[in-house]
This record gives structure tokens, C-alpha cells and sequence, in this order.
């Protein structure tokens, strides 16, 4: 089963799922804040303390292997109805940010009894001139073409075995982010130390790199509004406004991708949009707006 982290609440369940290359700590800044619900946040597979999946068993039992990691929305959704069945979570919520927000969509799309979800920031990969529309067709596919040989290069590129020195660039790293957004450093170096494995001298990140191959392929297949159009409860969708700085490279291919969203989403009724005053990582950058988006829409909730 995965890991989690249930803190005992005696609301209604919640459960937090984190994004690509993330673990449960990475909600520290919501569950500090969120009274009243009983939150249950996980690991998703290949992340923290949970196994890859079922050709990769992860740190619980020993070195990843080199095969394909097994990673899937429906994989993952099976983990998530496993962890609701043995904790007896009735009538759950999921709020899930990036890549957990589409996990959280697709498991709310075949669990009937979820009580709604909230969606932070949780958008596909563009891969199409559809997707950024009002760019010149050709500069489109110049940028995306780009966007996605990025990605590729950091999949392809990712250390089986972190070098020496690159655990504490790292480290500093996240220092750099804490500041930035005039946080302490502690929950985001706990963050990044819950992805950790070090044993025999040897130290690796998780997720490896077969399941950051995997997440890649995944997202940019992602199709999430027709899944939205078919939900049976609420949703919420909460998404950003501003570029991460790595992002500001592709600033006119974010600018067309976000009005492509704004469109889709506007043509699902009973899919409430707000868009947030950040970028990607909006709940370490406005932990209170966003915790407060998200309380207002549970307690809409029926029980």
C-alpha cells in the first residue's frame, strides 16, 4: 500500500495528493491551516516511502530495478481505493496540486463516492498549436518543440545515483525558494529529504528515472475535459496566473496555454474556475489565499 500521513481529524476525509516529483510533506502549508477535516495526505507511487509499483518495489524493498516503472492514472487511482478501503475514508474529498490534481480528477471520474475535488494548477503538458492558440502555427510548433526537448533532456538526464555535492546544491536550492517566498526553510527541505534514499554510500532522488520517463509520457497525454464534463460531484479549479522562473523562457507559449484552459474550462458549468495570483507552486507562494479557496469550497460540500 502507499504511504501516508493521516492526522486522526474528526471532519469529513480529505485526501491530499501532491505533485510530480513531490511527497505528502509538500502539504505542510495547507494542513497548518485547514481546520475542521480529517487530512490523509499520501505518497504517491514512485514518490517518498511509496513502492514504484509492481515491476519496480522501491526503497521498501531494496534498489529499483531498471525496468519500466509501472505509473498510470489508473494505477494510481487503484492505489488511492486500496488506501480509502483499509482507513475506511466515507465520502472523501481529494484536493490534489499538479499532476495530483489530475490523479484527483481521475479517480473522483470512477469513485462515486467522492465528494468533490479541488485541482491546483493540475493542467497537461501542451503539445499541440490547438492548445496555444492565437501564436503563428510555425512559432507554436518552434516553441513547443523546444518546451518538450526540455522536458525530455531533464528526463533523459536525470542520475540514477546523485553525484557527490548535488544533495546539498539541492539543499541550497530550496533555501533559495524558501526566501523568495519569505518562508522558513524547514518544510521545504523536509520535502525534498522525504524523496531521499541513501544507503551503501549511494544516495538517489525518487521518483528514479524510469518513473520521471513515465510522469512525462503521462502528462502530455493527459485529456482531463471530458472527464470534467462527466463528473457526478463538485470541482474546483484553481489555476495559476504567473510563470515559475524557469518557465519565463516560454512566456508567450504560457500566456496562449492559459487562454486555451481559460476556454476549456469556461464551457464545464458545473466546474468552478479561479484563477490565483501565482505560479505553479501557489500554495508555498500564497498559502493563505489558497488554503482559504479551498475551505470555502468544502464546506459547500453536502455531507
Amino acid at each position: 500500500m502507499i504511504a501516508y500521513d493521516d492526522d486522526g481529524g474528526a471532519g469529513r476525509p480529505v485526501l491530499l495528493l501532491h505533485g510530480a516529483g513531490g511527497n505528502l510533506a509538500d502539504w505542510e502549508p495547507l494542513r497548518t491551516r485547514l481546520t475542521g477535516y480529517r487530512t490523509v495526505a499520501v505518497d504517491l507511487r514512485g514518490h517518498g516511502a511509496s513502492p514504484d509499483g509492481p515491476t519496480n518495489p522501491g526503497p521498501a524493498d531494496g534498489w529499483p530495478d531498471d525496468g519500466p516503472a509501472a505509473w498510470s492514472f489508473g494505477a494510481a487511482c487503484d492505489d488511492l481505493t486500496e488506501l480509502a478501503g483499509a482507513l475506511d475514508l466515507r465520502s472523501p474529498a481529494v484536493v490534489g496540486m499538479s499532476l495530483g490534481g489530475l490523479v484527483a480528477l481521475h479517480w473522483a471520474a470512477r469513485t462515486p463516492g467522492c465528494a468533490g475535488i479541488v485541482n491546483l494548477d493540475g493542467h497537461p503538458t501542451p503539445t499541440r498549436t490547438e492548445q496555444v492558440p492565437g501564436l503563428d502555427p510555425a512559432r507554436a510548433e518552434a516553441l513547443l518543440g523546444e518546451l518538450n526537448g526540455m522536458f525530455a533532456a531533464l528526463a533523459d538526464g536525470a542520475p540514477e545515483v546523485l553525484p557527490d555535492g548535488m544533495l546539498a546544491q539541492l539543499e541550497e536550492q530550496r533555501r533559495q525558494v524558501a526566501e523568495a517566498y519569505g518562508l522558513p526553510a524547514g518544510p521545504l527541505l523536509a520535502a525534498l529529504h522525504r524523496n531521499v534514499d541513501t544507503r551503501d554510500g549511494r544516495t538517489r532522488l525518487r521518483p528514479g528515472p524510469a518513473t520521471v520517463r513515465a510522469l512525462r509520457t503521462v502528462l502530455a497525454e493527459a485529456d482531463p475535459y471530458p472527464l470534467y464534463a462527466g463528473l457526478s460531484c463538485p470541482a474546483l479549479v484553481l489555476s495559476a496566473t504567473r510563470d515559475l522562473p524557469e518557465q519565463q523562457a516560454f512566456a508567450e507559449l504560457s500566456a496562449a496555454y492559459r487562454e486555451y484552459v481559460a476556454w476549456r474550462l469556461a464551457a464545464l458549468p458545473a466546474v468552478r474556475s479561479v484563477w490565483v495570483d501565482a505560479n505553479h507552486a501557489m500554495l508555498w507562494q500564497r498559502p493563505d489565499e489558497v488554503t482559504a479557496l479551498v475551505a470555502d469550497f468544502l464546506a459547500t460540500l453536502p455531507d
